[in-house]
């Protein structure tokens, strides 16, 4: 599960080697060291425009779609605002901070809504309408996901996946997701559990997380034949036979 493991191991000496995601840029030094080290290795990405990208470069790869299975979130406390529409957003990996005070500012001017910002950095703060977490743990993580109505991912496109551990839990947690389009999370994008951005942010959120109030145990169920981690072991195991 990570491609510089692999790296050790085959400096060591390791020829039959696998790799599960790359997490590097296309041409950027980490691509390119990954590139001269791996060599034919066979390699397991989390998008298609990875394992595409992977394979013109003359490597050999298969794409599977993240999927994982997260301890049981803690007891969240109830949000500190009587808001009918809780946002979380989360993860720093490729976040696109425009889209956040976007929607940050969309927040303050709402009536109805809270949200919560947990995408790196060391600022906290809380207007009441906005919070801005500073590092949490992976239970807090965890928490603010389950107290949540809806999950926003606002990426950047640079080519490399992102954002799928955050996607996959949301939906463990009964989640829907809004996300904005990259390339890494073209194949993730179903149109009802997991949604593309529209311009109109906000009534896309409300409306997105009403239409999933009552639904809580579809996303879940959605989560576990799709997105657990014995249904991403399944496709890592078919798509290294296809290599093999």
């Amino acid at each position: 599960m990570n491609p510089w493991t692999a790296v050790c191991a085959k400096v060591i000496g390791l020829r039959k080697v696998c790799v599960v995601g790359l997490y590097a840029i296309e041409g950027g030094r980490s691509w390119q060291l990954l590139r001269t080290v791996l060599r034919s290795s066979p390699v397991v990405t989390l998008s298609r425009h990875e394992a595409e990208r992977w394979r013109a470069a003359g490597g050999r790869a298969r794409a599977v779609r993240y999927g994982a299975t997260f301890a049981s979130a803690p007891v969240a406390s109830s949000a500190t605002t009587s808001a009918r529409l809780n946002i979380f957003v989360g993860g720093s990996s490729d976040r696109d901070r425009s889209k956040i005070a976007e929607l940050a500012e969309a927040v303050e001017a709402s009536q109805d809504a809270r949200l919560v910002v947990a995408a790196g950095g060391d600022r906290e703060s809380d207007s009441g309408r906005v919070r801005y977490c500073a590092a949490l743990s992976s239970a807090d993580f965890s928490a603010e996901v389950e107290r949540s109505d809806i999950v926003f991912l606002p990426l950047s496109d640079n080519g490399r996946a992102a954002g799928h551990m955050v996607l996959v839990e949301a939906l463990q947690r009964g989640k829907p997701v809004v996300a904005t389009w990259v390339a890494g999370m073209n194949e993730y994008f179903d149109g009802d559990f997991v949604r593309q951005a529209e311009a109109d942010l906000l009534p896309q959120l409300r409306d997105t997380a009403a239409r999933f109030a009552t639904r809580s145990d579809a996303v879940k169920d959605y989560w576990r034949s799709d997105y657990s981690k014995a249904a991403f072991a399944a496709r890592i195991l078919d798509a290294l036979e296809e290599m093999s």
